[in-house]
């Protein structure tokens, strides 16, 4: 096995998910090759935590605290809130430059003398 394929496969070889003809044959490089086997230390696992539980005492002290708690009002339901109050303000809005651009179309002046004959502007 060369420096290249071990390079390839450390990781493999640090989690022992390959073969054990191929952990083998990686562990016998690592032993005559110092780059690689400094590659190998770097790759290795890190330990697992010991998994850890709270106290009794907190973990009862924290559930009255929460159930105490009132609970907060999300933004989202804030920004929903405030939608509602601004429709009237919005509609209005909306209906005024509605409006307005009726009243533009209704009296803006004619392209030609043809359309005003037509809408009855010129005699």
């Amino acid at each position: 096995m060369n420096c290249r394929s071990v390079e390839n496969l450390i990781d493999l070889y640090a989690e022992e998910s390959l073969s054990p003809a191929r952990m083998a044959a990686i562990a016998a490089h690592l032993k005559g090759c110092k780059d690689c086997a400094a590659l190998a230390h770097l790759a290795r696992p890190l330990p697992r935590a010991a998994k850890v539980s709270a106290p009794d005492a907190l973990k009862a002290r924290l559930k009255k605290a929460l159930s105490a708690a009132e609970p907060a009002e999300s933004p989202k339901l804030r920004l929903i809130r405030v939608e509602r109050d601004s429709v009237p303000v919005l509609a209005f809005a909306a209906l005024s430059g509605f409006l307005s651009l009726m009243l533009h179309a209704t009296l803006r002046a004619p392209n030609s003398q043809k359309q005003a004959v037509e809408l009855g502007r010129l005699p």
